[in-house]
């Protein structure tokens, strides 16, 4: 494991990011990736306090809070795309909520069937549906997806 900066742990994101938008046919969406301060009343240059500890995709954008204590662990597997390896254990977290985020953007942009007030925070309707998507990618089944992606 290696430690890098942040602007090396960003580029790797957005990099894995834009492999994910050419596979899934997305049209991409800005990143808010930052480094968690809690208690602090900053905000990202998207308005995202940098306390907030919680990814999200809102339809205009994804948020990937990257932990401070983690401040950003890359290795071979995360460079490796697509996965040769789909043991959640030894992902990185932030390549989890990024794919997490990005199954979302295919239940919105693909499917046409994400909800972020859908009573479970878009994991409902069209939630099984993306995650057999991306499974068909990757010759997953969606349970093997979701038991990666879903916190």
């Amino acid at each position: 494991m290696t430690t890098v900066s942040l602007a090396e742990l960003d580029a790797a994101i957005r990099a894995d990011y834009l492999r994910l938008c050419g596979t899934f046919s997305l049209r991409s969406v800005p990143l808010d990736i930052y480094v968690v301060d809690d208690g602090s009343i900053d905000t990202t240059a998207f308005g995202t306090l940098r306390c907030n500890g919680t990814p999200g995709y809102d339809g205009q954008l994804i948020v990937i809070p990257v932990d401070p204590g983690d401040p950003g662990a890359i290795n071979k597997l995360a460079d490796e795309y697509p996965p040769s390896n789909f043991d959640r254990n030894r992902w990185q977290h932030w390549r989890i909520e990024l794919w997490h985020e990005v199954t979302h953007q295919v239940q919105d942009q693909t499917l046409q069937l994400w909800d972020r007030d859908d009573g479970s925070g878009g994991h409902t309707r069209g939630w099984l549906e993306a995650l057999h998507d991306l499974g068909l990618r990757f010759g997953k089944s969606a349970g093997e997806m979701n038991a990666l992606l879903y916190r």
